[in-house]
């Protein structure tokens, strides 16, 4: 994935991603690997549920690789979602239940995140790589240029 983004082989980040899909990472790490390689944030919607939704809060060192404004995007997520559902009274427990769920849920964090809704209106293909104008290379690859096409120009 590193050298399929810096180099712009898009045909390749699509692999690369396609197997990414199908491990299970951890929220943290696959929110950190996303961020740095610029994959569809949409994606990371089941990871910042994660975790808006556990009980214990981000740590320092978390907060430290995710980076200020994810944490504090997160911080607010998880205020939201444990608001008091009680009309108004105060609880004493420290670790307030998430009284948010389902599509109410997924809503939430598609706002504070600003995560475009899940279909085709941003450009975004359902493969999670951003398109572009296949005429309009200048040094970029795009969905329909071949990487490997790439290098043979290159060499020719």
């Amino acid at each position: 994935m590193k050298l399929a983004h810096q180099w712009n082989f898009v045909a390749v980040k699509e692999l690369a991603l396609r197997e990414l899909e199908q491990l299970e990472i951890p929220p943290l790490r696959k929110i950190v690997i996303y961020q740095s390689y610029g994959i569809d944030r949409r994606l990371l919607l089941a990871a910042y549920t994660a975790f808006t939704t556990r009980d214990k809060p981000v740590t320092i060192e978390e907060g430290q690789e995710l980076g200020l404004e994810s944490v504090v995007q997160l911080a607010r997520a998880r205020e939201l979602v444990r608001a008091p559902a009680t009309g108004g009274k105060k609880t004493r427990d420290a670790h307030s239940q998430v009284n948010v769920a389902g599509a109410e849920l997924d809503e939430l964090i598609r706002d504070l995140f600003q995560l475009p809704p899940p279909d085709r209106e941003s450009g975004t293909q359902q493969n999670g790589m951003n398109s572009c104008d296949s005429n309009s290379l200048n040094g970029t690859q795009c969905e329909h240029y071949s990487p490997f096409r790439f290098c043979v120009e290159l060499l020719a």
